[in-house]
């Protein structure tokens, strides 16, 4: 129920509350990338701790690329790590924006294929750009329909206790495979 109030938060970003939360706990950044600080509420707290589970299981939907870090957030729907696995190396790209286009309606894939590994280069090709200019979004990787539930957040849970996260391996616990 906790990650229920977190994802409230990230959903409505003009909310009053949500205004309150960001002026007190989080005044420069992003809900996604805060952490927690100890003098904080118990309330503040609680939502935290929800708020950790929420950053195992979400994941942004990519419509213009402009929020979306390349290397460092989660924008790739697969099973094994939501994140890039390739090696960052020399390359000086940051935003997803920067891997599409001209016209922003699709990938570079002359980009991909020099930047990427064959593994990432296949799965960010899977990605459909949307047609119409949109923003990125957060959406829940945990049901197909991208909406939180209390529900999928709970196996999420079990799963993380259990040793089976998303974004880890038996083999690999970074989530990393050996090519």
């Amino acid at each position: 129920m906790l990650a229920r109030q977190a994802w409230g938060l990230i959903q409505f970003p003009d909310s009053l509350c949500t205004q309150l939360l960001k002026a007190k706990y989080f005044p420069r950044g992003c809900l996604i990338d805060t952490t927690f600080c100890s003098n904080a509420s118990t309330t503040w707290q609680a939502i935290m701790h929800g708020l950790d589970l929420l950053k195992q299981g979400f994941i942004w939907r990519v419509g213009n690329g402009s929020q979306i870090r390349i290397w460092r957030d989660p924008w790739i729907p697969r099973e094994m790590s939501l994140r890039v696995i390739s090696r960052q190396g020399r390359c000086r790209l940051r935003w997803v924006s920067e891997l599409l286009d001209i016209d922003g309606r699709g990938w570079d894939f002359d980009k991909l294929i020099h930047i990427f590994n064959p593994a990432d280069v296949e799965e960010i090709a899977k990605i459909k750009i949307p047609a119409r200019a949109s923003e990125d979004f957060i959406a829940w990787h945990m049901e197909k329909t991208g909406i939180f539930t209390v529900r999928s957040a709970y196996n999420l849970a079990l799963n993380i206790k259990r040793g089976q996260g998303v974004q880890s391996t038996s083999s690999a616990p970074n989530g990393e495979r050996k090519l």
